[in-house]
């Protein structure tokens, strides 16, 4: 089964935090890191929602990329992004 972006995030940030607490990193080191894993976290969840939606319709392929555009626009405008 496809890992969610949810479960990555809770696994790098737990990997992350292993790390901090063997004192691999520093606390600046961590929350930094911690900070930056949000950023690929919310793309893969975007890639994802507008997967499921072009994968959800039972359109032909050969209109599969208009679907694309549609999904993006429907994330974008759904989760209010700044990316319209």
């Amino acid at each position: 089964m496809k890992q969610t972006a949810v479960e990555w995030y809770e696994n790098e940030i737990n990997a992350l935090f292993d790390k901090y607490e063997n004192k691999e990193i520093s606390e600046s080191e961590f929350l930094i890191m911690k900070h930056n894993l949000f950023y690929p976290a919310k793309e893969m969840e975007k890639k994802q929602i507008i997967d499921a939606r072009v994968d959800g319709d039972t359109w032909s392929t050969a209109i599969k990329e208009m679907r694309t555009k549609y999904a993006e626009l429907y994330y974008n405008e759904t989760f209010n992004t700044k990316e319209k």
